[in-house]
């Protein structure tokens, strides 16, 4: 700005009372007129000049002030005209302000002048100096000091951008903007470097801060989160934000191994629970278990849950069989067997063979410690027969003998005949397999036959009469073979059971039988036994003890008298009746009375009529001076005789005045007063309160007390103790000492009750809510409040509130709603109970859980007055997802899941798998579970190929293969089969032999080994075999068959097929062959090459036959000239030879031996003289011998008589011709 001047004055020409309007030239200011309004310049001006006045209006310079950058010009003070500083200011009387040079913000001056004024030097004049000049004064804007980034800061993409070290100025280049760098990590942010107007340090209001990790997580690198320990998930940073979340580890199930179970406190364990990383959980052993607790924790690692706990089943003591136990039938026991308490509780034991007792069950129940006995017991008995049952005439042996005791089991013992019986050693036995009670076997029968021979006649019988007789057919007794001996004198006879003699009433003694003499020995003597005692009297001590003389018994000798019991003063008797006799022996007891002294108590005995000892009693007394008349509330004074004595009875005494009597005593012992009634105190009359308000006090403690007794009332609600609170009742009077108020009422005058801190504002009751006499007044909640409190007054200016009203938002939680105002899945985050209030009614939920997907809202939840939730969604939803897509090993089928497996992660969160055919579970169970967080399903289910047992593979040989030497790996499923080798002499089938392993864990053959076969017929008459077929043994190497030899042959004989088409006789058949063959009498052998010789061997086949002819002096029959020797061709060997012809010798040709003898003369040649034998003999075929061949072994004088001769050829005798 500047004030101008130097510049000329130009006058105009004058006018007469006219308007002198003049313009001025530029750098001028019109002077002494009006300056137009319209001018912005101010270079014309105006003015009415008269025209006899000279006009003083022109133009002048104006006053230059200068321009000084960064500072500004003020007006201090304006001209006369109202000039300022704002533009050109013309000099002069009516236009001279002053201004003022200020620095403007942001730079620094030196030099400025303070004010400058532009003087007025008068019309035409030129203007005078500044006061003050302007000359040397200068202004530097202000500036910052160079800007470097910090970290993480970069130049911004919003104009104007810094530098790193941009320099600002204070009113030029005061700003530039940065931001932070989210490439590298850090959050976003952008602002503005700025440099204030007094320079220095440029300043800004960003700071960046690195993209904090997701929850659970950390940092490795700006840019690299990574899950915390104990969770897992995957964190990418795209540029601006990291993605992706960290889920803490969950364990998979862990199933309660056998003896686990929930543990108790903190946090008790479920079975198939999942643990988080963090947490534990708490087991305890299971009944029937050791006790035992442990701590469940999940290893994030291995994302399983461990636990050092092991439960040990509680067992009962090694259970051992006693004789004859055994194991039962159904679930029995072994010897020795431990029994748990859970998994084995209980088996079965019995008796065994040859013993009997009834089965039992031995257990191991819940209720016994580990180690204790086991409950349940057997007795087994071994099995026995019954004694054996003599019979008549047997008795038992004498060497391992029967007794009258059952007999053991596979014991045998001896019986035998009895005296007076005759017989043989017997025995009788029980078997081992016998059963309980079995009648015993005879097993020799000793068949005793009854003799009276040595026949003993039992205890007082004498004989026997007849020794050698037998009594009786069935056997001897004493009956009949003996007679009863006679009793001695003073006993009479006893037969049954057996003969006796005891001593008769009023005898002592046992007589004696004498087996030697067969009598009895006479000791009966006479005794009080049965003597019998007059009224008053009774036996003495053991009476059949005592002897009397022998003429009887008398009452001073065996009877006692009674006593009479005296009566004793002082003293109680016991067991007897004063004055009453009792029998002798009889103990009676005396016990001292109270207040007596005595002697000779105690138990004292009847003796035959007197006591030995009579008790004596001495009575006490009481002194009358000791009595406590006073104590006892009784009138001083009064007699206390005859009281005063024991036994003398009692005394009524008068009672003092408040006390009800009479009171009844007695002297109990000496100097000893006892007081049997009381007096009792009268009862006091309750006080009304005099002229306190009746209502006012409770006196049910009052009630029912007597004379001298105190109690203590209580005030009525409303009231207040007054001081007076414990009374006692005056004996004399018999009422309590309340003279006033005892309680006062209570007022709230002083105080006012402010409901608002209750939550509530009150309702008054007619417009007075005082004391506590009054109703209580209502109080009403506030609006978000319930309840039904009430006030009272319940001290002076004390107010108490009944009840209080809460804040009925205050239990509500958006739980509530999920799933019916809320979406299913909603994270209800913070907006559980105490979220909501009645003054902060509302609360709002922008998230879903874990397997949801969020539509943003928020959603607003608001709570009522009444505590009704209502929901705004405001677009707010969740979706659930699926999880990832399952694919199951090799190993493992589907089971019930889907196809393919899509598991969601709420509605559909499980699936069972199950082992595919050929596996079995080696681990976990089949359950698929899809996990919220990670949308990763996962099972614990492990399967395992099923095995087949390498030691229970079959036998190759079964199908006539190789063995193996092993069978890995076709023991496995899926099958890998084992190719077999077959056997030499079988070939591979159709399919080839080999071993598999089926699905089922059992072991199968597939295939077959064929036998090679012999399919050429075999020639069964070459090696003399009958044809009977070869089936079944045409194969190789199958065993030999069996075949039959030709009839003439013998042998086991055998063929094999010992190659293919090769049959070989393994077993051949061998010819049969005939007896050897000799000559008999008249036969020979023929002529030629056929003809047999002496003794010739013939077979069935290869040489059966030969040629025979009769010797000379024999004829052939039948008529032929040869005859054949055969051995049949279905002879077996050793058979004798068949001969077709038989040669008999000629009586014509026999010459008799006999040089005397002659051939009959009446026998042609021709007739046969064999016979029978067939051989001729003189005897036959020659006269003149003896026809008897018994006459021919004796001779007379050497020679044979000869009666007569006799043709044996003819059968007739003949005529002797001569002598021989």
């Amino acid at each position: 700005m500047s004030i101008r001047g130097g510049g000329s004055f130009l006058p105009a020409a004058p006018l007469v009372d006219d308007i002198i309007t003049i313009t001025c030239p530029a750098s001028t200011y019109c002077h002494g007129g009006t300056i137009d309004s319209t001018d912005p310049c101010k270079t014309t001006c105006s003015k009415v000049v008269p025209r006899d006045f000279t006009p003083q209006v022109g133009c002048v310079d104006v006053c230059d002030v200068g321009t000084i950058t960064g500072a500004s010009v003020a007006t201090v003070s304006t001209g006369a005209g109202g000039a300022d500083c704002s533009g050109p200011t013309v000099p002069g009387e009516y236009y001279t302000p002053t201004c003022r040079f200020d620095e403007i913000p942001g730079f620094t001056c030196v030099n400025l002048p303070t004010v400058a004024t532009c003087t007025d030097p008068g019309v035409g004049m030129p203007p005078t100096p500044l006061s003050q000049t302007i000359a040397g004064a200068s202004c530097v804007e202000n500036s910052c000091a160079a800007y470097t980034f910090g970290t993480g800061v970069i130049s911004s993409t919003t104009a104007p951008a810094c530098n790193n070290g941009e320099v600002l100025t204070s009113v030029t280049h005061p700003t530039c903007n940065i931001m932070c760098d989210q490439a590298s990590g850090y959050q976003a942010g952008l602002a503005s470097v700025d440099c204030g107007m007094a320079g220095g340090v440029a300043t800004t209001s960003l700071v960046c801060s690195p993209v904090p990790c997701p929850l659970n997580s950390h940092f490795v690198a700006l840019t690299n989160c990574v899950c915390d320990t104990g969770f897992e998930g995957v964190i990418t940073y795209n540029g601006v934000t990291f993605i992706g979340t960290c889920t803490e580890i969950q364990c998979v199930p862990f199933k309660y191994p056998p003896g686990v179970t929930d543990g108790t406190t903190p946090t008790p364990c479920t079975d198939s629970v999942q643990l988080l990383h963090t947490s534990t959980c708490t087991l305890s052993c299971a009944d029937g278990y050791i006790p035992g607790a442990g701590v469940l924790s999940c290893n994030s690692m291995t994302k399983i849950s461990t636990t050092p706990l092991t439960c040990t089943e509680k067992a009962c003591q090694p259970y051992l069989f006693g004789t004859g136990v055994v194991g039962g039938f159904v679930d029995g026991c072994v010897n020795g067997i431990s029994l748990t308490q859970v998994t084995d509780s209980s088996c079965s034991v019995e008796c065994a063979t040859g013993y009997h007792g009834t089965a039992a069950t031995i257990s191991c129940p819940m209720t016994k410690n580990d180690g204790d006995v086991a409950d349940g017991t057997i007795t087994c008995t071994q099995n026995q027969c019954l004694a054996y049952s003599l019979k008549t005439g047997e008795r038992y042996g004498t060497v391992a003998g029967c007794t009258t005791n059952p007999i053991a089991l596979g014991t045998t013992c001896s019986i035998e005949c009895d005296t007076g019986y005759s017989g043989s050693a017997g025995s009788v036995t029980c078997p081992g397999n016998a059963i309980d009670g079995a009648t015993p076997t005879v097993v020799v029968d000793p068949g005793c036959v009854a003799t009276c021979l040595s026949y003993t006649c039992s205890v007082g019988y004498s004989g026997p009469l007849l020794p050698n007789k037998v009594c009786l057919v069935g056997g001897c007794d004493d009956a009949t073979c003996c007679t009863i001996a006679p009793c001695p004198a003073d006993s009479d006879p006893v037969t049954m059971p057996t003969v006796s003699c005891p001593c008769k009433t009023g005898f002592t003694g046992t007589p004696t039988w004498d087996s030697m003499t067969m009598s009895w020995s006479h000791v009966c003597a006479a005794n009080c036994g049965g003597f019998i005692c007059p009224v008053g009297f009774e036996s003495k001590g053991f009476a059949s003890n005592i002897l009397c003389n022998p003429t009887g018994c008398t009452q001073p000798v065996c009877c006692d008298q009674d006593c009479i019991v005296p009566t004793v003063v002082g003293a109680t008797v016991t067991g007897c009746t004063e004055a009453v006799p009792v029998r002798h022996g009889t103990v009676c007891t005396w016990v001292a009375e109270v207040g007596a002294v005595c002697t000779n108590v105690g138990s004292i005995t009847c003796n035959d009529g007197t006591f030995p000892l009579t008790p004596t009693c001495a009575v006490d007394s009481c002194d009358v001076n000791l009595f406590d008349f006073a104590t006892a509330n009784i009138v001083l004074g009064q007699s206390l005789t005859p009281c005063d004595t024991v036994p003398q009875g009692t005394c009524s005494l008068t009672c003092e005045v408040g006390y009800t009597g009479p009171a009844v005593v007695s002297c109990t012992a000496v100097n000893t007063w006892t007081i049997n009634a009381a007096c009792q105190p009268n009862a006091c009359l309750v006080p009304l309160g005099g002229t306190a308000d009746p209502l006012a006090t409770d006196y049910s403690d009052c009630l029912a007390k007597k004379s001298g007794e105190s109690c203590q009332p209580t005030c009525n609600p409303g009231y207040y103790p007054n001081g007076h609170i414990v009374l006692t009742c005056a004996a004399m009077t018999g009422e309590f000492d309340a003279s006033g108020s005892v309680c006062s009422v209570i007022t709230c005058t002083g105080s006012v009750f402010d409901p608002v801190p209750h939550n509530a504002q009150a309702v008054t009751t007619g417009g007075i809510c005082d004391t506590a006499l009054l109703p209580p007044c209502t109080l009403t909640c506030l609006a978000g409040y319930s309840g039904t409190p009430t006030l009272s007054c319940t001290a002076v200016d004390t107010w108490t509130v009944t009840g209080s009203c809460t804040d009925t938002c205050s239990s509500r939680s958006a739980v509530t709603i999920v799933g019916t105002d809320l979406p299913t899945g909603t994270d209800i985050g913070t907006c559980t109970v105490g979220a909501f209030t009645a003054t902060s009614p509302t609360c709002q939920v922008s998230n879903c859980e874990a397997g949801y997907t969020t539509t943003p809202g928020p959603a607003t939840i608001t709570c009522s007055n009444t505590g009704v939730l209502s929901v705004a969604l405001n677009g707010f939803s969740c979706t659930e997802v699926d999880c990832q897509v399952y694919t199951p090993a090799a190993n493992v089928d589907r089971g019930t899941c889907s196809n393919p497996i899509i598991l969601q992660p709420h509605t559909n969160p499980t699936c069972d798998l199950q082992c595919a055919t050929g596996y079995q579970v080696r681990s976990g169970t089949g359950e698929l579970r899809c996990w919220p967080h990670s949308l990763v399903p996962t099972t614990t289910l492990i399967c395992e190929a099923i095995e087949c047992d390498s030691l229970l593979a079959p036998d190759p040989d079964l199908i006539n293969a190789e063995q193996l030497g092993s069978v890995f790996p076709c023991n496995t499923v899926p099958k890998v089969p084992c190719p077999l080798t077959c056997k030499p002499g079988y070939t591979p089938g159709t399919p080839a032999p080999e071993l598999t392993c089926e699905t089922t864990g059992v072991w199968n053959f597939l295939g077959s080994c064929e036998p090679e076969r012999c399919d050429v017929a075999f020639d069964f008459a070459a090696n003399n075999l009958v044809v009977q077929g070869l089936m079944g043994c045409n194969t190789v190497p199958d065993a030999p068959c069996m075949v039959a030899c030709n009839a003439g042959w013998s042998g086991t004989a055998s063929v094999s097929c010992t190659a293919v088409d090769t049959w070989t006789v393994t077993i051949p058949c061998t010819e049969n062959m005939c007896k050897p063959f000799n000559f008999p009498d008249g036969i020979t052998g023929g002529i030629g090459a056929g003809a047999c010789t002496d003794g010739i061997v013939l077979g069935s086949t290869t040489q059966s036959s030969c040629d025979v002819t009769c010797l000379p002096g024999y004829r052939p029959d039948p008529a032929t000239n040869a005859g054949t020797v055969t051995c049949s061709s279905t002879a077996n060997n050793g058979d004798d030879p068949q001969v077709d012809i038989t040669c008999q010798m000629t009586c014509g040709l026999y010459g008799c031996v006999h040089p005397q003898a002659i051939l009959r003369l009446f026998a042609p040649s021709s007739i046969d003289c064999l016979g029978t034998p067939a051989v001729c003999t003189d005897t036959r075929c020659c006269v003149g011998v003896i026809v008897d061949p018994t006459v021919l072994t004796t001779t007379e004088n050497g020679r044979f008589p000869v009666s007569s001769l006799f043709d044996s050829c003819q059968n007739q005798q003949l005529t002797s011709l001569f002598q021989l």
